[in-house]
C-alpha cells in the first residue's frame, strides 16, 4: 500500500506539471517567442522522465543489501554489547 501511494503521488505530480506547462505555454503563444515555449515544455518533460526513472530505480532497483560475515559483524563494540545483555 505504501509503495502504491508513493507511486500515485509521483505520477500525480508529474501529470499536474505536464498539464500545467501545456496550458501555460498554450496561453502564452504570441506573447513569448516560440523557442522559449519549447524550452519550458521540454524542460518539464525531461524532468518528468528523470522523475520516472528515479521512481523506477527506487521500486525495482537493487537496494545493495550487505551480507553478514565475521569481518563486518565482529568485534561488537563494548557499549553495544552491554546494551544487548540487558
Amino acid at each position: 500500500r505504501e509503495a502504491f501511494g508513493g507511486c500515485a503521488l509521483v505520477m500525480g505530480i508529474i501529470v499536474f506539471c505536464i498539464v500545467a506547462v501545456n496550458i501555460g505555454t498554450h496561453r502564452m503563444v504570441g506573447w513569448v517567442p516560440a523557442q522559449v515555449l519549447w524550452v519550458c515544455t521540454g524542460t518539464v518533460y525531461v524532468c518528468a522522465i528523470i522523475a520516472l526513472r528515479c521512481l523506477w530505480g527506487l521500486m525495482w532497483g537493487d537496494p545493495g543489501v550487505l551480507k553478514r560475515s565475521s569481518d563486518n559483524c565482529f568485534p561488537i563494540p563494548d557499549q553495544i554489547a552491554e546494551k544487548l545483555k540487558r
